[in-house]
């Protein structure tokens, strides 16, 4: 199943932002750059067999919802991309990956994450002329 994970975080949109948070973590100070935490698309705990690829569906949907939600409280960094998976030769990241799929133990903040992605992804409002939207557009 790790092959299929790590597929999944090297390639397509994933892929692209490795190469941008290279980047970025190359811009830190060398004794600071352990701090840096990755984020993009979330992969999912599926084997390869379910057919199920994190960055496919992001291109197939309908409706791309992303939620940044970034700091870095432990202080330390890790790929968020492996909250629901885990590290395979860590046991307790393995654990705390069950917990978040079960939203148990820190689960109240992933809990309402979730509950906020099923209302944007349900809502049947175009989203499009939100004046949050509109100001962002005008700032690129």
């Amino acid at each position: 199943m790790e092959q299929f994970i790590e597929k999944q975080l090297n390639e397509s949109y994933n892929g692209k932002l490795n190469e941008l948070f290279k980047k970025w973590q190359e811009s830190y100070e060398e004794n600071q750059r352990y701090l840096f935490c990755q984020d993009g698309l979330v992969v999912k705990n599926k084997d390869e067999n379910s057919g199920y690829d994190i960055n496919r569906k992001w291109d197939e949907a309908e409706r791309k919802i992303m939620f940044i939600v970034k700091d870095c409280p432990n202080e330390w960094g890790y790929d968020a991309r492996r909250l629901f998976v885990g590290y395979p030769d860590n046991e307790k990241s393995l654990k705390n990956a069950e917990n978040v799929r079960k939203v148990k133990g820190r689960g109240v903040f992933f809990k309402n994450i979730a509950n906020l992605l099923l209302l944007l992804k349900r809502i049947k409002v175009s989203l499009k002329n939100l004046p949050i939207l509109t100001t962002i557009r005008q700032h690129k």
